[in-house]
């Protein structure tokens, strides 16, 4: 899915692993979207496709807690 690959590309970016990502961690990719001229609709699918991706995880067993439940992207009715 593109969305994961795009998703996958920052992490490496920042160093970061889908393991340890954190809130804060999804908020600044949040917000890289938006500087990338990504719209608020799109950035909510985004966030939703990420989800099912940390859901995954979960089912896996790598991880016990999924970084995505708190986020809520403003401005999208």
């Amino acid at each position: 899915m593109v969305v994961i690959r795009l998703f996958w590309k920052w992490l490496e970016k920042e160093n970061l692993e889908a393991e340890n990502v954190s809130y804060v961690d999804l908020l600044l990719y949040m917000k890289y979207r938006s500087r990338k001229g990504t719209g608020q609709l799109s950035i909510q699918n985004y966030m939703s496709a990420i989800k099912h991706f940390f859901e995954h995880l979960i089912g896996e067993g790598k991880i016990s807690k999924n970084p995505t439940s708190e986020i809520e992207v403003k401005g999208v009715k």
